[in-house]
Order: structure tokens, then C-alpha cells, then sequence
């Protein structure tokens, strides 16, 4: 899974989750450098920064 961060710097994360999530689903995480994936929710395109889609794609 590709991630990036409100610095906009680009980040591949493993993450699984008890959902199966649609293709293309937008997730805000919360990530610990020791821990990995502490929590995430999903979020709508329209709620995140327009750098950071701009990196995704």
C-alpha cells in the first residue's frame, strides 16, 4: 500500500485489516515508527490535502 504523509513524502506500508475495503478507498492512518498501523478510518477524496492526492496518483 502506498502512503504518503502531510509532508507529502511517499511511504509503502503493509496494512491488513478485518474489512475488505473497495478498490481505490482513501484511509487516514495513524502510524507508529516502531509499531506500524496503530488505528485508520476511512476518509473521502474531497478531505485530503490536494499535494497528497496529487503524490498518490
Amino acid at each position: 500500500m502506498s502512503a504518503v504523509n502531510q509532508k507529502s513524502k511517499r511511504k509503502t506500508l503493509t496494512f491488513t485489516a478485518n474489512y475488505n475495503f473497495r478498490k481505490g478507498a482513501y484511509l487516514a492512518l495513524t502510524v507508529n515508527k516502531t509499531k506500524g498501523v496503530m488505528s485508520y478510518k476511512k476518509v473521502k477524496k474531497s478531505e485530503i490535502n490536494a499535494e497528497i492526492i496529487k503524490e498518490l496518483n
